[in-house]
C-alpha cells in the first residue's frame, strides 16, 4: 500500500511534504490524516488476474487494491478503480481502460496509478489510443516493462507443454495476458510504444523476503532468483 500512496504523492504534488512522508513510516504515533487533493482525479488500474472487488451475497469481501482505497478515501481523494478483465490481451484491456476513464471522468484529465500488467495497458492506451492529452501522469507499480521470465516459463511449460492453454481456449477463457508478459513480447511492445511527450512517467518497484510472499508464488520467486544469477554470471563472463 505504501508504494501506491508514495506514487500518488509524487505525481500529485511534486516533492512530498514532510508530514506525508512521515505518514508512510511504520510508527504507532501518527498524526490524523490530512486532506490530500489533486488537481486531477486518479485512476487505479489493476494487473493480471485483477478485479474491482469480490462480493458474496451483495457483501464486499475483498478489493484488488486492498487497503489503498480506504486510505485514499480517508484523505478525500477523487479517484476511481477500473476493471478491464483478468486474463485478456493488453490491447483489449487498454480499450476497456480508455472506455472506463471516459465513463468516470468524461472530457477530464486524469492521473493513472497502474499495478503490474496494468502499466502496459496504460502505456498502450496512451501511445496508440490517443489518450496522451487526457493523462497528466502515469505511475506504474511493479510493472514488468521488460517482461518476466516467470511468464516465459509458465507459457512454455504449463500453457503449451501441459496443454493448459488449449484447454482454457476450449472453455472460452482468454490467456493472452500471460503471453503479453513474456520477455520477447515486451521487447517488441517497447519498440512500438514510446512514451508520449507531455505525459509524466514514473515507475516503482519493491522487494520482500521470500517467507513473506503468498505461498503459491514462492516457487516463482526462486525461479526468478535462479534466472537472475544465471544472467549475472553470463554478463560477468563476457565483461572480464
Amino acid at each position: 500500500m505504501r508504494l501506491f500512496v508514495l506514487a500518488f504523492l509524487v505525481l500529485s504534488s511534486g516533492p512530498a511534504r514532510a508530514q506525508d512522508v512521515l505518514a508512510l513510516l511504520p510508527t504507532e504515533a501518527r498524526a490524523p490524516a490530512q486532506p490530500l487533493k489533486t488537481r486531477y482525479p486518479v485512476i487505479l488500474a489493476h494487473g493480471i488476474m485483477g478485479f474491482r472487488a469480490i462480493q458474496i451475497g451483495g457483501v464486499n469481501v475483498g478489493n484488488y487494491f486492498r487497503g489503498v482505497e480506504p486510505r485514499l478515501r480517508e484523505r478525500g481523494l477523487n479517484f476511481a478503480c477500473t476493471n478491464v478483465g483478468m486474463t485478456n490481451a493488453v490491447e483489449e484491456r487498454a480499450r476497456l481502460l480508455k472506455a472506463q476513464i471516459d465513463f468516470f471522468y468524461p472530457g477530464q484529465k486524469v492521473n493513472i496509478i497502474a499495478h503490474s500488467l496494468g502499466g502496459l495497458d496504460a502505456r498502450l492506451m496512451l501511445t496508440h489510443l490517443g489518450m496522451g492529452d487526457r493523462v497528466v501522469s502515469l505511475s506504474t507499480v511493479g510493472t514488468p516493462h521488460r517482461g518476466t521470465w516467470c511468464a516465459d516459463w509458465a507459457v512454455r511449460y504449463v500453457g503449451q507443454g501441459m496443454g493448459v492453454e488449449k484447454l482454457l481456449a476450449k472453455l472460452g477463457v482468454p490467456v493472452d495476458a500471460f503471453s503479453n508478459l513474456q520477455t520477447e513480447w515486451c521487447a517488441e511492445f517497447n519498440k512500438r510504444t514510446p512514451d508520449v511527450p507531455g505525459v509524466r512517467y514514473f515507475s516503482y518497484g519493491g522487494r520482500q523476503p521470500w517467507y513473506e510472499i503468498t505461498p503459491p508464488f514462492v516457487p516463482f520467486h526462486w525461479l526468478m532468483k535462479i534466472k537472475e544469477k544465471t544472467l549475472a554470471g553470463h554478463e560477468l563472463h563476457h565483461t572480464e
